[in-house]
């Protein structure tokens, strides 16, 4: 799924992907991929998440940033 708008006035664009809804569903892992992008921000997430009795999410995060300032005064 991918989706693209503003976010405070700037272009943001969002994209996610999970490999398997049904395993989440049935307790079992599935790949999982999250990016975010915006001029103050630039942020993935790629690994492993799973739910059921024993919840996880294992894998690599990235964040980046040109002003930690900036990116959080827009919060």
């Amino acid at each position: 799924m991918q989706m693209r708008g503003k976010w405070q006035a700037a272009n943001a664009s969002l994209a996610f992907k999970l490999d398997s809804p049904n395993n989440l569903r049935n307790g079992l892992p599935s790949s999982i991929a999250l990016e975010v992008s915006s001029p103050k921000l630039s942020a993935s997430f790629k690994g492993e998440t799973a739910f059921g009795n024993s919840p996880k999410i294992d894998g690599k995060l990235s964040v980046s940033t040109t002003s930690l300032r900036d990116l959080l005064a827009t919060f």
